[in-house]
């Protein structure tokens, strides 16, 4: 879900905040049956039949909150101005297990499966994210422009071997 903030300081000024949350939680499984299929290898054994399993959870925040300008002087001169912040932060989880060669085609779940062939494993992650900008645009009549836009990123994904600089520092990797 997202919420758009907005309140006028000003005739000409404005703040604007834009906020969302995203959850998603995905489960997954499979089956593939020894009947009608071939054998595949796996290391160390043949897989008559094998399952899996496996959940996702991804959760993100994101916001976006910046000042406008925006105004027409003697209906000559337009000028519209924004400076901005945007933040991202998203973490994910997966979970997931394998298991092969249960007793039947029947029994379809990985706890089924031989012991000694079963396998189970999971990942954490995510990363964030921080954007820094400016945009101005100016009409002259409506019918001449001239624009200018600067952007700053930083994100947690460029890594402790970043030079350091402009470069923003988020974190360690989650």
């Amino acid at each position: 879900g997202s919420r758009d903030l907005r309140y006028q300081l000003a005739s000409h000024v404005d703040i604007r905040s834009e906020v969302a949350v995203t959850m998603d939680k995905v489960r997954e499984s499979f089956f593939v049956p020894q009947t009608g299929i071939v054998p595949d290898t796996i290391t160390g054994a043949v897989a008559l039949n094998r399952s899996g399993a496996q959940v996702l959870r991804m959760f993100t925040f994101f916001n976006d909150t910046r000042i406008s300008y925006q105004n027409t002087f003697n209906h000559i001169h337009s000028l519209s101005l924004n400076l901005g912040l945007q933040y991202l932060h998203e973490t994910t989880e997966q979970d997931e297990g394998f298991g092969y060669n249960s007793a039947t085609d029947e029994l379809t779940g990985v706890g089924y499966g031989l012991s000694s062939l079963r396998s189970i494993g999971g990942s954490l992650g995510g990363y964030k994210w921080l954007n820094d900008y400016f945009s101005a645009d100016y009409s002259l009549l409506g019918k001449y422009f001239l624009s200018f836009n600067a952007s700053v990123d930083g994100s947690s994904r460029f890594g402790e071997q970043a030079d350091d600089g402009p470069v923003v520092r988020l974190g360690s990797r989650n």
